[in-house]
């Protein structure tokens, strides 16, 4: 008789959105995937989670009350966080030189627009996610390849 598999602990993710209603649900799709999700509704929030829990993926928006996007991922960056990897998502248009910037972010491995939505349709993908820091893993890509990209992330 073969022993029972381990459960393997569900992947942290944190929801950097100062949209109540966006944060709320994307934690709610991220807990039905799978992942634990946790909500902060500013940056500063944020980086004071990061440093008193461990994180796998960071979701967040580029256009947030207390400080920027870019100022948010240059301090993940400084500190004991830059390996977490960072999907940006955001309702802004970003021209092609701030798309060339974001590409320049060690830890953004993909960049979504908002609004966000995972059809039932939409692939499962089991291919593992490029490590962060490969400018070459970021594309623009249709909000609803969200979900798929974390699944690519935490294959079963």
């Amino acid at each position: 008789m073969e022993p029972a598999p381990v459960p393997q602990p569900r992947k942290r993710v944190l929801v950097v959105e100062d949209d109540e209603a966006i944060r709320d649900l994307l934690v709610m799709m991220l807990d039905n995937e799978g992942c634990r999700g946790s909500g902060a509704s500013s940056a500063a929030q944020a980086l004071e989670m990061v440093s008193k829990e461990r994180f796998h993926l960071i979701i967040t928006d580029l256009m947030m009350p207390d400080m920027g996007g870019y100022e948010f991922l240059r301090h993940l960056q400084a500190g004991d966080h830059r390996h977490i990897p960072v999907i940006v998502l955001t309702g802004k248009h970003l021209n092609a030189g701030a798309q060339a910037e974001l590409r320049r972010e060690p830890n953004v491995v993909e960049y979504l627009s908002k609004p966000c939505s995972r059809p039932s349709s939409a692939p499962r993908s089991r291919t593992p996610w490029p490590a962060a820091g490969r400018a070459g893993s970021l594309r623009r890509t249709p909000a609803l390849r969200l979900f798929p990209a974390v699944k690519k992330l935490f294959p079963a």
